[in-house]
């Protein structure tokens, strides 16, 4: 009883890494349609999106400090 415990617990383990690899690789090879006939990855959309988060909470921050100036 035991080692059949044992050895579910194992596949279950595996399951979820193989999983997570699956949904890693998905997330890597994803592409987001653009006009025209190019491709962006997913990743470079993700660079994108947090730089454009950065500049707008230093603009924030620097609209902050004017006012309580």
């Amino acid at each position: 009883m035991k080692e059949e415990l044992h050895a579910a617990k194992l596949r279950q383990a595996e399951a979820r890494a193989n999983y997570a690899e699956l949904e890693d690789y998905m997330k890597r090879t994803m592409e987001a349609p653009m006009p025209g006939e190019g491709r962006v990855d997913i990743e470079q959309i993700h660079q994108v999106m947090l730089a454009a988060i950065r500049i707008a909470n230093a603009q924030e921050r620097a609209n902050k400090q004017q006012t309580a100036a």
